[in-house]
Order: C-alpha cells, then sequence, then structure tokens
C-alpha cells in the first residue's frame, strides 16, 4: 500500500471515530419511548402512519420527536398530521417535554387529568383547532395558572 492511500485510510478512520465515537446523544428513554407508544396506540391517521415503532430509536427516526442529549424526549411536534383519537395520560410520563404540539388534527375527547402535572419543563403547548374539551389549568405556578414562561397556543 502506498503511503499516500496509507494516509488517506488513516484519515478516513479518524474520521469515522470522531463522527461515531464521540455522539453525545443517547439512546431514547425507554420509558419515554413506551409512553409516546402508548400515545400512538390511541391515535390513527388519515395520512400514512407514524413513523413509530419498538424496533427503531425514538431519538433518532420517530418522526415529530426531538430528545435532548440524554435520550430524554424534549419535542413532540405533530401538527397537521390526520391524527385521530384521544390524547393519552402517557404523554405525563414525558417529565422533560418542552414543546407540544398536536395542532390541526381531529383529535377529541377530554384531556386526562393531571396531563400536564409532571411537565415541569414545558414551554409551548398548542392543541389549536382540533376537539378537545377539559381544563388546562396546571401546576405550573402556585395560583394554578400557567408560569409567564409558558405558550399556550
Amino acid at each position: 500500500m502506498s503511503s499516500s492511500s496509507h494516509n488517506r485510510f488513516y484519515l478516513l478512520f479518524i474520521l469515522l471515530f470522531y463522527s461515531f465515537g464521540f455522539s453525545h446523544q443517547q439512546s431514547c428513554n425507554q420509558g419515554d419511548q413506551q409512553s409516546l407508544l402508548i400515545f400512538s396506540a390511541s391515535l390513527s391517521s388519515s395520512l400514512a402512519p407514524l413513523n413509530w415503532s419498538r424496533a427503531s430509536d425514538c431519538c433518532f427516526s420517530w418522526e415529530g420527536i426531538s430528545c435532548d442529549d440524554q435520550g430524554r424526549v424534549t419535542r413532540l411536534w405533530l401538527p397537521s398530521r390526520g391524527l385521530k383519537g384521544n390524547i393519552s395520560s402517557s404523554l405525563g410520563i414525558l417529565s422533560r417535554l418542552s414543546q407540544l404540539n398536536l395542532s390541526h388534527n381531529s383529535i377529541f375527547g377530554f384531556l386526562p387529568d393531571g396531563l400536564f402535572d409532571s411537565l415541569n419543563s414545558i414551554e409551548i403547548i398548542d392543541l389549536s383547532s382540533n376537539h378537545l374539551l377539559g381544563n388546562l389549568s396546571a401546576p405550573f405556578s402556585p395560583k394554578g395558572s400557567f408560569s409567564p414562561t409558558v405558550q399556550v397556543i
């Protein structure tokens, strides 16, 4: 093997090592993934089905999902997705969720009691243009109203 070929191989090896070896994002938290699978089981879609499956990692390949560097779900973003069904109380398990957008779907029924009780990181909630009933008051502030940093749309 010539010296230039050896150097290219070595450079390629170093690049691959750094790109895979120093990835900071963890795989999806199992509790978060299970919570999302329960949520998706209560929904159907008039468009293509969600690409969510136990066989794939929710942080890396699931539509509408973003995670932090510890593999915790921080964003559930599925507006105008043709979703039909109820909102499952399992979303309350996503304790690091900061952005929730399920707007412009056909989600119906009552919001589960206590849905937002453990969502201490929530900043954006958009459930508009659905057919939901219930109270959005939550323990985000001591007075039972949303803190000034939460944007409810």
